[in-house]
């Protein structure tokens, strides 16, 4: 049985048979260090989270007038006002950020399918111009799935974001699990430099 999940820009093939997530279309407050309404952080302590310290392990809220328009962290959602953005960047030196949101889903059959959809966009920023990037999802502390890269070559500053449907499929070995979702800079460069357009991202996720 394979069943499609209501989280993070999810498409249901058939809502009677969904479990889902609040706030599934992950609204929140424009800011930095602003997380869904309903999610959390995934923390520096978790083994999917590479971060150094609490400070790099946030996502941030955008819509398409900030937190930092003239900066680039801002843009169109796909769906909704808003939407969550994280960075895979580093300075090379003291920091890393891998900043990634969880939520868990109740209500799940263990030995059926699941498929988790969602929307993703290159989202950048000044100083992280990289043009192609995923996102990791766990359930619990398994891996279940690395995106297909999307793509950009839109100017850092630009706000009409390119959004891509990505689909994951996992099987359910519990009732519940804690879903990860961590953005992933798929050419192995994370460190910021406003002129390397291979280097440090931003990605975005939403939903339809």
């Amino acid at each position: 049985m394979r069943t499609t999940l209501l989280l993070a820009g999810a498409l249901a093939v058939n809502a009677g048979l969904a479990q889902s997530f609040s706030n599934s279309d992950l609204n929140g407050t424009v800011g930095f260090v602003s997380t869904p309404t309903s999610w959390q952080d995934v923390p520096d302590t978790d083994p999917a989270c590479q971060a150094y310290s609490p400070l790099e392990a946030t996502v941030d809220i955008l819509d398409p007038t900030g937190p930092n328009a003239p900066g680039g962290v801002a843009g169109n959602p796909y769906s909704g006002s808003t939407f969550c953005s994280g960075l895979h960047a580093t300075d090379g030196g003291s920091y890393l950020w891998p900043a990634g949101i969880m939520h868990t889903v109740f209500g799940l059959t263990p030995g059926n399918n699941y498929t988790v959809s969602f929307y993703q966009a290159v989202v950048k920023q000044q100083n992280c111009i990289d043009e192609s990037g995923s996102w990791r999802v766990y359930a619990d502390a398994t891996l279940i799935g690395t995106t297909t890269p999307s793509t950009s070559t839109l100017a850092y500053d630009d706000i009409n974001l390119q959004w891509d449907c990505r689909e994951v499929t996992f099987t359910a070995t519990a009732s519940s699990h804690t879903f990860k979702f961590l953005p992933w800079n798929d050419d192995g460069n994370q460190l910021n430099d406003p002129g390397d357009n291979t280097g440090a991202m931003r990605m975005g996720i939403d939903l339809i």
